[in-house]
């Protein structure tokens, strides 16, 4: 029977390899997990249900993840996302304080990502030099 105090997490990303080992180290460590192969419908995935993570790739294709970001931002203010990278490039982290999220770049293991979904959902989220507590 699942735990039903798991967290929800929403899963972007485009190649279905990653989409898929990653939505499997979720589910291991007790998560609930919904993958998507693009923005646009992670988007429409993100609006149909009550996610408490969003977990999205920086290069989607059509919409990049800061799109995603900023879609969600809109939305959710304090949503907790974490993004995807494959680079570790001080833009990227530059980037990712401003919007208050975290990044987790590949390739990543077990601990790596166990590490960051501990710390994205345990911390209020800080966009714009603002401190707002999670809901």
């Amino acid at each position: 029977m699942p735990d039903t105090h798991a967290a929800r997490i929403l899963l972007i990303d485009d190649d279905p390899v990653v989409r898929d080992s990653v939505q499997a180290l979720l589910e291991y460590l007790g998560y609930h997990c919904k993958g998507a192969a693009d923005g646009p419908s992670g988007l429409e995935l993100f609006e149909r249900a009550t996610w408490d993570l969003v977990i999205t790739d920086l290069m989607l294709p059509g919409m990049t993840g800061w799109h995603v970001v900023d879609a969600i931002r809109r939305r959710e203010p304090t949503r907790p996302v974490i993004v995807i990278s494959g680079t570790d490039h001080p833009s990227v982290r530059i980037a990712a304080r401003q919007c208050g999220v975290s990044v987790l770049v590949k390739p990543f293991g077990l601990g790596a990502l166990k590490a960051v979904l501990v710390e994205a959902l345990s911390r209020p989220v800080t966009v714009g030099g603002l401190s707002r507590p999670l809901d």
